[in-house]
C-alpha cells in the first residue's frame, strides 16, 4: 500500500496551501487527510464572501431573502465557534448583515 503523500507534507507547506484557498475550499479540503482535519479551523485570515457562498448554494447572486441572510450568518457563526488560535484578518463581503450578527462576530476577534 502506498503512503499518504498529503499527510507527509511539512506543516509550513500545508499552511501555505490552506491560506491560498477560499475558506469554503479549505474547509472541504480538511477531510482529505487526518493530519489536515483541523487545518481550516486554524486559519489566521478569514474571508467570508456572501456572493461566493450563494453561488455554492446554487442561489442567484441577485436572489436575496431573510433565509439566505440567516443561513449565511449561521455559517459564519459555525466557523468562528470552531476556530482555533488567533484571527489576524477578518474580511466580510455581504449585502446585508444584521447588527446583532456583527456584534456577535466581533466578540471572536
Amino acid at each position: 500500500m502506498e503512503s499518504d503523500r498529503i499527510s507527509s507534507l511539512p506543516n509550513d507547506v500545508t499552511e501555505k496551501i490552506f491560506s491560498c484557498m477560499p475558506l469554503r475550499e479549505a474547509v472541504r479540503t480538511s477531510v482529505l487527510s487526518s493530519n489536515w482535519r483541523y487545518k481550516s479551523a486554524m486559519l489566521q485570515d478569514l474571508k467570508f464572501n456572501e456572493y461566493d457562498w450563494r453561488e455554492s448554494q446554487n442561489r442567484e447572486v441577485d436572489d436575496y431573502d431573510d433565509q439566505i441572510q440567516t443561513t449565511f450568518a449561521n455559517m459564519v457563526d459555525h466557523i468562528l465557534l470552531l476556530h482555533i488560535g488567533i484571527i489576524r484578518k477578518f474580511q466580510l463581503l455581504a449585502d446585508r448583515v444584521a447588527t446583532r450578527d456583527i456584534d456577535r462576530w466581533l466578540t471572536h476577534l
